[in-house]
């Protein structure tokens, strides 16, 4: 294949991000240098088949580097609790109302309320208190939530059991393993 064609297709194929970056785009798509995507646009040579090889290599370890880094972004982490009463007044909120709110305050409370996913309140040494996730409802509605339910004097413990026979490995994806209650 000749070389200008490879590159005529790629910008076909990712034509939107071709419009918006142009070249920079598709070659860190591909996961080559601008300088290499160029010169390959200007060659009326073959590509070998190592070339093309090695940037499918570079394109698929690029693709897999993002899906790790985009999967869990922090929002904020390690942000102190500053407990006030709801509107209502009958439960309490992780942060003040709006209007008596730091910036700092404002922006954690406006980011929770736009994002879902995972959360962990920690103590104050640092160790993990509760974990729990919001997939429904965003983190905000649900941390608050989490922070106003009722525990009792301690929380229940749940435990796993681990495998003890001589068996065959099967990751957590194929074979969960749910915590019981004891």
């Amino acid at each position: 294949m000749k070389a200008s064609a490879f590159v005529a297709n790629l910008r076909k194929k990712f034509s939107d991000e071709y419009e918006i970056g142009g070249d920079q785009s598709v070659a860190a798509r591909l996961g080559v240098s601008l300088a290499t995507l160029r010169t390959w646009a200007k060659s009326d040579k073959d590509l070998a088949a190592f070339q093309i090889t090695n940037a499918l290599l570079k394109s698929h370890s690029k693709i897999v580097s993002q899906a790790q880094i985009d999967t869990i972004k922090p929002i904020v982490e390690f942000y102190e609790i500053d407990r006030s009463d709801s509107k209502g007044g009958c439960k309490s909120e992780i942060l003040p109302q709006m209007e008596k709110c730091s910036k700092m305050q404002r922006g954690v409370r406006e980011e929770l309320l736009k994002r879902s996913g995972i959360y962990i309140f920690y103590d104050s040494r640092g160790r993990a208190l509760y974990a729990g996730k919001a997939r429904k409802q965003n983190l905000w509605k649900e941390m608050n939530l989490a922070y106003n339910r009722a525990r009792g004097e301690v929380q229940k413990i749940k435990l796993v059991s681990h495998p003890e026979r001589n068996q065959e490995f099967k990751p957590g994806y194929e074979h969960t393993r749910q915590p019981k209650d004891l």
